[in-house]
């Protein structure tokens, strides 16, 4: 029996009061796996679809409602609470964000009853992989739709797309710098001359050489990115964004810095954050977040900081604007406000391949008053989201 036909068995028996002490241990200890999580939404899903028949009554879809809230807010077998709970503090909320799993839970589906509504729904899709690449000699190539391969070769160094990334192979004498870019609505992933791993978030961008040759890798960074860094005593890593250097000391972090102050969060190892005459030492689990100081926080939820680079939005206690922020930069979209926005916080996770439709569904079903408009023409922006109180 497969994992599929497996949950999909248990899910039946769990619905009819059928499963055994067992079975409901099993149920439970599944749904701690992403991918069967993944599959016992689909099956729900697919069970609330066919309810929308005239046959189905209101107390079968409140019936396996029920079961998904059960399921993303309590563990099945104690009816404690489940470790979904600080994702969806709520019942309704854990229902509308779970649904987002799957962007098919509601097919017919409308929002608005402006023109724009046609518009969000079939033309703003959720960002992709993409980037272009800016060569030491000027040339770019757009990475967006190359196939994996040989893109070109610069000095004794030679420039690969592996599954949707870059790699470096050979070694040079010669400082060669190259530049990579996203726009808002992509992302990309590269691999430096060392090993090293990068990840850019959308609107960001990354300066390096092909070949660490002096004592320190220094690499250069806007927007947002994550790092896994080789570690090499000798030969120190560095990171320079804005007004400050960051250091690793064998580690994994991601760096963001789209506002005037840098945010940078430590997933594991040391961490050196220096400005000016000041610096701080960071530990696994806590942030730095740098303007004209450095202000420490503990005990930071790092796995929403970097659920970007994972295909996921999550949001811990996030405001209205914030949300909107990471909406705006992968969708392609203003955002303006009228009136004061909302001072309510927001706890999920959304899969970043939903279409803008069904994100700004959940939205409107947890209060988020708005309206889509059209861009001006020359924009380069897929569309304008107004949000009132």
């Amino acid at each position: 029996m497969s994992n599929k036909e497996r949950i999909e068995y248990l899910l039946q028996r769990y619905s009819e009061e059928k499963a055994t002490q067992d079975e409901l241990e099993e149920l439970s200890s599944r749904l701690n796996n992403p991918l069967e999580e993944q599959l016992a939404n689909e099956w729900l899903y697919n069970q609330l679809q066919q309810q929308q028949s005239i046959s189905a009554t209101d107390f079968d879809k409140n019936r396996l409602e029920s079961i998904l809230r059960q399921i993303h807010q309590q563990d099945v077998t104690t009816k404690k609470t489940y470790r979904f709970k600080r994702w969806w503090p709520a019942a309704a909320a854990a229902l509308i964000l779970a649904f987002a799993a799957l962007y098919k839970f509601i097919p017919n589906h409308s929002y608005s009853s402006s023109n724009a509504e046609n518009i969000v729904h079939s033309v703003i899709m959720p960002g992709h992989t993409g980037a272009v690449l800016h060569l030491s000699n000027g040339h770019k190539i757009l990475l967006d739709s190359l196939q994996n391969g040989a893109l070109t070769t610069q000095g004794n160094i030679k420039v690969i797309k592996k599954n949707g990334a870059l790699e470096y192979i050979g070694n040079s004498d010669k400082l060669i710098y190259n530049t990579i870019t996203t726009n808002r609505g992509r992302q990309w992933a590269l691999t430096l001359a060392d090993g090293t791993k990068v990840w850019l978030n959308a609107e960001s961008s990354i300066r390096y050489p092909l070949s660490f040759n002096g004592k320190e890798r220094i690499v250069e960074i806007t927007g947002e990115a994550y790092f896994e860094v080789v570690h090499n005593k000798k030969h120190p890593f560095k990171v320079r964004v804005k007004n400050q250097v960051v250091e690793d000391l064998g580690t994994t972090f991601n760096i963001n810095a789209y506002k005037a102050d840098v945010t940078t969060t430590l997933l594991s190892g040391s961490l050196r954050v220096n400005l000016a005459d000041r610096s701080a030492l960071l530990k696994p689990g806590q942030q730095a977040q740098v303007g004209e100081f450095i202000h420490l926080k503990y005990g930071v939820n790092t796995e929403a900081i970097t659920a970007w680079k994972n295909g996921l939005f999550q949001f811990d206690r996030a405001n209205l604007q914030t949300i909107m922020e990471q909406i705006s930069r992968w969708y392609n979209v203003s955002v303006v406000y009228n009136g004061q926005p909302s001072i309510r916080e927001f706890s999920g996770k959304i899969p970043r391949n939903t279409p803008l439709s069904d994100v700004l569904m959940i939205l409107k079903q947890l209060g988020v008053h708005f309206e889509v408009e059209g861009e001006k023409v020359g924009s380069g922006l897929a569309g304008k989201i107004v949000v009132s109180p």
